[in-house]
C-alpha cells in the first residue's frame, strides 16, 4: 500500500505522510461542463487572437510593400529644415480681432445656411411644377401619361471605344484540350 502513495514530506515524529495520487471529487456534472466550456472559450479566444495578429502581420508586409512601391517623391527634406531652433513661436492674436473672426465665421455659416435653403426652395418649386404638368398631362391623354413615366434610355448614355478580344500572340501554342473543345 505504501508503494501506491507518494510520499510528499516526513513528518516530524519520523511517520510519511501518505496522500492518495488520485482523488474523485464528487459533486455536480454541471461543474465539469462548466470548465469543458470555459476551455472551450478560451481556445476559441487564443484562435481569434492569432488570427488578428495574421491580419496584423499581413497588413504590416501589405504597408512596407505600398511604402517601398511609392519610394521618396521629390527631392528629400533637408535636415537644417528639422532643427529644433527654426521653431516659430506661435502668434498672439488679440482679444478683438479673435472676435472678429469668429463673427466672420458666423457670417460665413449663414451664407451657407441661406444658400442650401434656396436651393432646396428651388429643388421643390421644379418638383411641384413636374408634378403639376404629370397630372395635367394625366388628364389629356394615359398613353402619353404612361410613357412619360418610362425610363429614357438616352438620358444617360455611355460609350467606349476599344479592344473587344485580346490580340493574339505568335509563338503561343495552346493545349490540346482547348484545341479539341474549339
Amino acid at each position: 500500500m505504501a508503494c501506491m502513495f507518494p510520499r510528499l514530506r516526513p513528518a516530524v515524529h519520523s511517520t510519511t505522510l501518505l496522500v492518495p495520487v488520485r482523488t474523485v471529487k464528487k459533486g455536480p456534472k454541471s461543474k465539469s461542463k462548466q470548465l469543458m466550456m470555459q476551455k472551450a472559450k478560451l481556445r476559441d479566444r487564443e484562435k481569434e487572437m492569432q488570427k488578428r495578429r495574421i491580419k496584423e502581420a499581413e497588413a504590416q508586409k501589405e504597408m512596407q510593400f505600398v511604402a517601398m512601391k511609392i519610394g521618396v517623391i521629390g527631392e528629400p527634406l533637408d535636415p537644417e529644415l528639422l532643427n529644433p531652433a527654426r521653431k516659430r513661436n506661435p502668434s498672439v492674436v488679440s482679444k478683438e480681432e479673435e472676435v472678429r473672426r469668429t463673427l466672420l465665421l458666423k457670417q460665413w455659416s449663414r451664407g451657407l445656411i441661406s444658400q442650401h435653403k434656396q436651393q432646396l426652395q428651388q429643388l421643390q418649386g421644379m418638383m411641384r411644377c413636374r408634378d403639376k404638368a404629370m397630372r395635367e398631362l394625366k388628364k389629356v391623354s394615359q398613353t402619353l401619361y404612361e410613357q412619360a413615366l418610362e425610363p429614357e434610355p438616352t438620358m444617360l448614355t455611355f460609350s467606349a471605344k476599344g479592344p473587344t478580344e485580346t490580340p493574339p500572340m505568335g509563338n503561343y501554342i495552346p493545349p490540346e484540350e482547348a484545341v479539341a473543345d474549339t
